[in-house]
């Protein structure tokens, strides 16, 4: 029965297209990295600390999943930045977005 649950999850996974291999998403359950591999019976997920995980694809059809690759492949980072008053502001700005590129 687990079998043809995941076969069925497998091929509603890979039609629906909503993951797809390369995509970096987020399971509820708090998994999250790159999608490397989905086959007829499980999801591979690729860990940002290269740790490899493996789903069952009824899982992943069951799932409340974000994909930060949709609708478009760019994601946006929050960084709080604590300035002093007496800063200047450009000054600032240009070494923010200085970082950012060279992290980048």
């Amino acid at each position: 029965q687990d079998t043809l649950s995941n076969l069925f999850s497998g091929i509603q996974v890979i039609a629906s297209r909503q993951v797809k291999t390369g995509d970096y998403i987020r399971l509820n359950s708090g998994e999250e990295g790159f999608v490397t591999d989905i086959t007829w019976r499980n999801t591979t997920i690729r860990m940002l600390s290269n740790s490899i995980i493996v789903v069952p694809n009824s899982k992943i059809a069951s799932a409340i999943l974000t994909n930060f690759n949709l609708p478009e492949k760019e994601i946006t980072i929050r960084v709080d930045v604590a300035v002093s008053y007496n800063s200047n502001l450009e000054q600032v700005e240009q070494i923010a977005l200085q970082t950012a590129k060279e992290i980048i």
